[in-house]
């Protein structure tokens, strides 16, 4: 059993690594939709499971964080509140910017979009304070429709609050209120996120060490969680017309199979997590390049979760035959990729800074002692 609490070099890169293999697929899922239809299935194919791996990692992260470094109340908000709007309102922004060229230049291609929403003041209200899901809403600020998931992260980081800081006495009626405010659809998926159900049992499995398994039947189990997630996938598409978006409600029946489906792909990612941590541990298994080239790469995840679609829907606005060209399919992504590096900038690699002047207005709010 480990003495140690801090999270391991190799499993830290790991986590960074499923971090960016998640945005990519939902990307390459819309890009295959607005501008590369040519893209194969098996890549293209997974960006609704992606989000399922977005929230156990949530789920994990912040389970580590709470325990190891955030350990007040007033610490845990600081860094919620500038991790989730370092995005957020770049999002929004960006959003508003490619809506407004593209309807300009053609209208009636985003008035085809069942999703797209003109985005008035009172839709943007909801967006920026996470309003846009609760109960059977789902309210999208544009054509930015992978906003959704921000929403239930900000409610899951409400109730590991709730859960975590508030006193004995305070927390049932407490999680009672959040169930009454959220509604059924972010109520269902929270053992998805939820800590000690799939994210905390992550934490402590690999940081306590209680799961023994021999490094050899681990690795083999790694090997095996890839092809149960095949397999899986391969189950549920036989139910397609039973399962659907986390952001959507069809009736309980189509609830529970999506359920079913989705933490069944949570359970996986855990396993695939516990079973990498295990075989590694402290031995030198990343070059040091590569841990480099991902980490800042990994670093733009967010930001290339939230802003791909605007982005990607504005480039098939404005050239409609770009599906056509493999060529331009391939053009219009990768200026996408580069698009999101140079945002990422301006938010998410800037988070600390946001950190920072949150926490100064905080601290200039505090009367003294």
């Amino acid at each position: 059993m480990r003495s140690d609490t801090a999270l391991s070099r190799n499993l830290s890169i790991y986590l960074d690594l499923l971090r960016r293999a998640a945005a990519m697929a939902v990307f390459l899922g819309h890009a295959a939709v607005f501008v590369m239809p040519s893209l194969p299935s098996f890549i293209s194919g997974n960006a609704g499971e992606a989000v399922a791996v977005f929230f156990v990692l949530s789920g994990f992260v912040i389970s580590f964080v709470a325990n190891e470094k955030e350990h007040s109340c007033g610490a845990y908000l600081i860094a919620r509140v500038s991790r989730i709007y370092s995005v957020a309102i770049l999002a929004i922004l960006i959003t508003f910017i490619s809506d407004t060229i593209g309807t300009l230049c053609n209208l009636n291609y985003y008035l085809g979009l069942s999703f797209y929403n003109t985005g008035n003041w009172m839709n943007l209200f909801k967006n920026l304070t996470f309003l846009n899901e609760l109960w059977y809403e789902h309210s999208v600020y544009g054509t930015n429709e992978p906003y959704w998931s921000l929403a239930f992260e900000v409610w899951y980081y409400i109730f590991f609050g709730i859960v975590y800081f508030l006193p004995a006495g305070f927390k049932l009626p407490a999680v009672i209120f959040w169930i009454l405010i959220c509604g059924p659809k972010i109520s269902l998926y929270l053992p998805l996120w939820l800590m000690w159900l799939i994210g905390v049992a992550d934490y402590i499995c690999t940081m306590r060490g209680y799961l023994q398994i021999r490094k050899y039947y681990a690795a083999m189990l790694m090997i095996f969680t890839v092809i149960l997630y095949i397999s899986v996938k391969k189950l549920f598409s036989y139910m397609t017309t039973m399962r659907g978006h986390m952001f959507e409600w069809h009736g309980y029946k189509s609830e529970i199979v999506s359920f079913i489906y989705f933490m069944l792909i949570g359970f996986i990612i855990f396993i695939n997590i516990i079973s990498f941590d295990k075989p590694v541990q402290s031995r030198d298994f990343w070059n040091s390049s590569f841990e480099r080239w991902l980490r800042w790469f990994a670093g733009a995840s967010f930001t290339l979760y939230l802003l791909h679609m605007p982005i990607l829907i504005l480039i098939g606005a404005l050239d409609p035959d770009v599906k056509a060209s493999f060529i331009l399919g391939v053009i219009s992504i990768l200026f996408t990729l580069l698009m999101i590096l140079v945002l990422a900038e301006l938010g998410e690699r800037k988070k600390s800074a946001y950190a920072h002047a949150i926490s100064w207005v905080f601290s200039s709010r505090t009367p003294p002692n």
